[in-house]
């Protein structure tokens, strides 16, 4: 069972040990990789980036036109104000984001408005459907 410091939740986990060639090498690394951890020396990063790191790799690696990248760096600095700049990605949770809805609301924004920030961008180009006219055959 290994902790993760950030959580302190107590899991198995599979660890690769890099240089390790027979059982007694995989035990000693096992043993000074514990120990490590319990030092502080080795941390995790399974809760991802910093909010603040996060949305600069985000700009640069989005591959977003300039006026939707402008757009959702907008997003993400009122985002950062909220959650602020020290928070994980992997530690914001789904009642902490609907509770920065909720202040949207608070200040006056229509529940269309307030979401828009909130709900993930799909996927590639968005096409528009025309409503469909029935004409009846004569």
């Amino acid at each position: 069972m290994v902790e993760n410091p950030e959580t302190g939740i107590k899991k198995n986990n599979r660890i690769r040990l890099n240089g390790v060639t027979d059982v007694n090498g995989a035990i000693k690394g096992m043993y000074d990789l514990l120990k490590n951890i319990k030092d502080g020396e080795v941390t995790t990063t399974k809760l991802g980036l910093d909010f603040k790191t996060f949305r600069e790799h985000y700009k640069k690696v989005s591959g977003k036109t300039p006026v939707s990248l402008c757009r959702e760096d907008n997003c993400l600095k009122h985002w950062e104000k909220f959650f602020g700049t020290d928070i994980k990605i992997g530690q914001i949770t789904p009642r902490q984001i609907l509770a920065y809805r909720g202040k949207l609301l608070q200040r006056g924004l229509s529940p269309n408005t307030a979401n828009h920030p909130v709900a993930p961008s799909p996927p590639g180009p968005v096409f528009i459907a025309q409503p469909y006219q029935f004409t009846p055959n004569p």
